[in-house]
């Protein structure tokens, strides 16, 4: 097949041999700018379905009331720890507790904002205790009685 140049990032590209007809490249971004351009289009050209969008937009307001709220709060919350950071930290922590018995050096789980290490004690062994840029560390084991 002959190759073709993508109106909008300028670039050689061969068709699909199934939709010979293509004529923007398979990139992403024009991709992208393909399917916007289409819907601004069929917008100003088709009340019906300029219609149609609006009424999505206007069910999915419904639907979802407190968005805007939820993502306020979330973006204000990167300051200080919040509720939820504290909730999935203690949930993080049961989950490393319950799994201390299948792995007895070190457990790191970082699927949140903190960074948990899990260290055993003296019958452990330090090597694969990676310490450094724990923000949290949990070291199991029997505490020394002070006093």
């Amino acid at each position: 097949m002959k190759p073709k140049v993508c109106p909008y990032c300028s670039e050689a590209f061969i068709p699909s041999r199934y939709h010979p007809e293509q004529t923007i490249c398979s990139s992403p971004e024009c991709q992208r700018r393909r399917r916007s351009e289409y819907h601004r289009k069929r917008i100003a050209e088709d009340p019906s379905y300029r219609k149609l969008c609006a009424e999505s937009q206007t069910y999915w307001k419904e639907k979802n009331p407190d968005y805007a709220k939820r993502r306020r709060a979330k973006k204000k919350s990167t300051g200080s720890p919040s509720e939820s950071t504290i909730d999935e930290l203690l949930r993080l922590l049961r989950q490393v507790k319950n799994n201390s018995a299948k792995n007895n050096m070190a457990v790191a789980v970082t699927r949140c904002c903190v960074e948990v290490i899990w260290a055993n004690g003296p019958g452990g062994s330090p090597e694969g205790n990676n310490l450094a840029n724990a923000k949290l560390i949990v070291i199991q084991g029997d505490a020394p009685v002070v006093g």
